[in-house]
C-alpha cells in the first residue's frame, strides 16, 4: 500500500492558512490545495511531511511540530492528514514551477480550492484546538 502525507499549516494565531495552487492534473489545475506527497522508504509521516514542507514552500518546520489530524484509506493508498502551527508559514516564499503561495484568513477562503480541502482544514482546526486544550502541544 503506497503511503502519502498532506498538512495544513497555519499561523500561531490559528486564523490563516497555507494553500498552494496545484499543477500537476490539468482537471484541477490553478485551484488551491495543500502541501503533500509521498512517504518514502523508512520515512514516517512527520518527517515526510517536514520534506514536504521544505521542498514546496522553502521553510522547515519540525516534524515534532506536527500532529495527525487524520487519515484517509482508499485503493491500495492511504493518506495520513496532519497539521501544525507556526508563524514561519508566514515565511513561505519558494515554489516549484509555476505553483502559487497563498496565506488564506480562515475567515475568507477562495473559491477555487480542491473538493475537500475546506473540510480537511477545518477538521485540522479541530484537532489543533483540542490538542492545545489537552496541553499535547
Amino acid at each position: 500500500m503506497s503511503e502519502y502525507v498532506t498538512g495544513i499549516l497555519f499561523n500561531e494565531g490559528l486564523d490563516k492558512v497555507a494553500l498552494i495552487t496545484e499543477e500537476q492534473s490539468e482537471k484541477h489545475k490553478g485551484n488551491y490545495g495543500l502541501v503533500g506527497g509521498e512517504v518514502l522508504g523508512v520515512e514516517d509521516c512527520f518527517s515526510a511531511m517536514a520534506r514536504h514542507i521544505m521542498g514546496d514552500l522553502g521553510i522547515w518546520v519540525d516534524q515534532d511540530l506536527w500532529i495527525m489530524a487524520g487519515g484517509i484509506v482508499n485503493k491500495g493508498h492511504s493518506v495520513m492528514i496532519l497539521t501544525a502551527a507556526t508563524d514561519k508559514v508566514l515565511e513561505g516564499e519558494y515554489l516549484p514551477d509555476d505553483r502559487e503561495l497563498l496565506i488564506a484568513d480562515l475567515n475568507n477562503l477562495p473559491d477555487n480550492m480542491l473538493r475537500n480541502v475546506p473540510e480537511l482544514i477545518f477538521q485540522a482546526l479541530s484537532a489543533i484546538q483540542k490538542a492545545q486544550e489537552l496541553g499535547d502541544i
